[in-house]
């Protein structure tokens, strides 16, 4: 099975509007991510239940799920040091060089539905995915 790093954005998806094709592609590869992961899916779950009235129970159900459907966390501390590197490098913020160091480290590709953070992993050499692309 092949592995991957994901973003925030694709847990998201996947809990949010899981296509069957989406769906086969994750159950279909390990999926790896920092746990910094854990605190954006509840602010993004916030967001639906505020914005979308989606029901607290759902988003409960959403965040049990969606933490299932990972592999294995990482701590961030692990990649900071060269999370804070890729921020200053590429000008941008530490949450998302968190998931570029990480799959820098581990060696596995990043995918995310951020077509500008896709291009910037590309510039360190981290093999990047769109989701959009390949689901």
């Amino acid at each position: 099975m092949n592995s991957i790093v994901v973003d925030t954005n694709v847990l998201v998806t996947i809990l949010v509007n899981p296509t069957e094709k989406l769906v086969n592609f994750c159950t279909g590869h390990d999926m790896h991510t920092p746990n910094l992961l854990k605190l954006e899916l509840v602010n993004v779950l916030r967001k639906y239940h505020t914005l979308q009235n989606l029901p607290l129970e759902i988003v409960l159900d959403y965040l049990t799920k969606g933490y299932g459907l990972i592999s294995e966390f990482y701590p961030n501390e692990d990649v900071l040091e060269n999370a804070i590197k890729f921020s200053f490098e590429l000008n941008h913020p530490i949450y998302d060089c968190i998931y570029l160091a990480l799959a820098q480290e581990l060696n596995m590709p990043f995918v995310s539905q951020d077509k500008r953070l896709i291009v910037k992993a590309k510039t360190l050499g981290i093999k990047g995915l769109i989701l959009d692309d390949i689901i």
